[in-house]
């Protein structure tokens, strides 16, 4: 697998609830980066939220958006934590991408914790893709249909039993310390 040597750019990708922004910004912190969340970015630029994108505009057009905003975080070489969405990376394109310019590090859950974290109000959820009678079986359903673009990554973190902090450490050992890349050469 091909991956950039002690990249400047981490890239955070996985299930919602699985820590994405919370740890993203933790590491920031410790790393001195600048913590990018690539669904306010999309948000400031429609100038509305993710729910009201899929209410108006459907899934294909907040996808045109996100893919959009992937690749202008992606430019440049300054030190950046980037949080992406749970599907920003199944496009093969932009996974490749990313691949490519970022240390991407998909973060893991449970499905039992990802419905704590995420919430599993079903139809009055704020998550777009949650907003259904059975919040367990469209989570169990997405990851079947992301497993490729999840397991397709540098490196991978299960997020369920440890302390943000502890996450956050280790995330800036494997992204900084450069001890991912020698394991997988």
């Amino acid at each position: 697998m091909s991956h950039p040597s002690h990249s400047p750019r981490l890239l955070l990708s996985g299930f919602m609830g699985t820590g994405k922004t919370t740890i993203g910004q933790r590491v920031a912190n410790m790393s001195g980066a600048t913590l990018l969340d690539l669904d306010e970015l999309i948000e400031e630029r429609a100038g509305k939220d993710i729910a009201a994108i899929f209410d108006d505009d459907g899934e294909t057009q907040f996808r045109a958006l996100e893919r959009y905003a992937l690749r202008s975080a992606l430019d440049g070489d300054s030190p950046m934590v980037i949080a992406v969405g749970g599907g920003a990376l199944v496009d093969d394109d932009s996974r490749a991408l990313a691949k490519a310019k970022a240390f991407v590090v998909t973060l893991t859950a449970t499905i039992d914790t990802i419905l704590r974290r995420a919430g599993r109000d079903g139809l009055e959820s704020t998550r777009p893709l949650l907003r259904v009678a059975n919040p367990r079986r469209a989570v169990e359903e997405l990851l079947k249909l992301r497993v490729k673009a999840y397991d397709d990554c540098h490196h991978q973190m299960a997020t369920d039993d440890l302390s943000v902090d502890t996450l956050a450490k280790r995330l800036c050992e494997h992204w900084a310390g450069g001890r991912v890349f020698a394991e997988m050469s």
